[in-house]
Parts: structure tokens; C-alpha cells; sequence
């Protein structure tokens, strides 16, 4: 769902690309595997998280998406990676173009999350599951950058076009 932030800058530039900086975690059960959410009308799957508000810091606005997706309190870890690369601006269904920024961040569920069985759909978020690294679902170009960082880290910047 756009904010009244977002939803108010897109009736000025209606679909043109804009630069929006986003969070998202990359969330491990106790085997290791990845949490990833598949939002409503979507095929394809990606991590929890979403853009930042006005007035709001990364680790406040991680812990906001992901707990509004995904309906649990996190616990934000450390920073994983940072994502700003042509090759995954976006267009969505809608028309919008984003240019995405993107801070991925470890982060944890204190008392744990079951399976997607748990999970009670939102207007957002159609269902959440655990993957483990050997079978990853269909995801865009971004999701699967940031999984191969999720398991393995980078120790240095990486461009991702090169």
C-alpha cells in the first residue's frame, strides 16, 4: 500500500522513475532458511520490507515494513548490504518506475515465527514462507542479489553491473 507521502509524489510525476530509498531484512529460521513474502496479485517473490517515510530512520523504518508485512515485532541486526544499481530499477504493474536504494538488513523475530501456516494474509502480503538457499523461488534480479548476500555476505561494495 502507498503512503500519502508516496501516493502524493506520483500524482506530480505520475510513472517517471524516481529515487526511493527502501529497507528490507533478510530474516533466518533455526535451519537457516530465508523468509520471503509474496505479495497480493504478485508471481514473484522478495523480502519483507519497503520505503522509507519522511522523518523516519533506516532502523525505524525496517522494523515499521517488515512488522507491517509480516505482522511480528523484529529485532533489526546489522547492516548486510547496500543496493543502487540501474539494473534493478522497476516498473510495476501500475506503470510506476522505481530506481530503488536499498538497505538490506540481518534481523531476527525474538520468540520466533512457525510456518507461513501461522500466517494470516494482508491486504499487502499474500503469503510468507521459509526457503532454504538451494531452493530460492522466482524472484527479480534485486531479491536474488540480495539472497546471494543474505547467506554470504559481501565483505566490500560490490557493483552489481560490472
Amino acid at each position: 500500500m502507498m503512503s500519502p507521502y508516496y501516493q502524493a509524489l506520483r500524482q506530480q510525476v505520475e510513472h517517471t522513475l524516481l529515487i526511493c530509498p527502501s529497507v528490507c531484512a533478510a530474516i533466518f529460521n533455526e535451519r537457516r532458511d530465508l523468509l520471503l513474502v509474496r505479495p497480493q496479485g504478485a508471481s514473484l517473490w522478495e523480502f519483507p520490507g519497503g520505503a522509507i517515510e519522511p522523518d523516519e530512520t533506516i532502523l525505524t523504518a525496517v522494523a515499521r515494513e517488515v512488522s507491517e508485512e509480516i505482522q511480528v515485532e523484529i529485532s533489526v541486526g546489522r547492516l548486510l548490504a547496500v543496493y543502487s544499481s540501474p539494473i534493478f530499477d522497476t516498473r510495476y504493474e501500475n506503470g510506476d518506475a522505481v530506481h530503488p536504494i536499498m538497505f538490506l538488513f540481518a534481523a531476527r523475530i525474538p520468540w520466533g515465527i512457525g510456518e507461513s501456516s501461522e500466517f494470516i494474509p494482508t491486504d499487502e502480503i499474500a503469503e510468507l514462507r521459509y526457503f532454504p538457499q538451494t531452493t530460492l523461488p522466482a524472484m527479480r534480479p534485486c531479491c536474488q542479489q540480495k539472497a546471494r548476500d543474505a547467506f554470504d555476505p559481501p565483505a566490500e561494495i560490490i557493483d552489481p553491473s560490472s
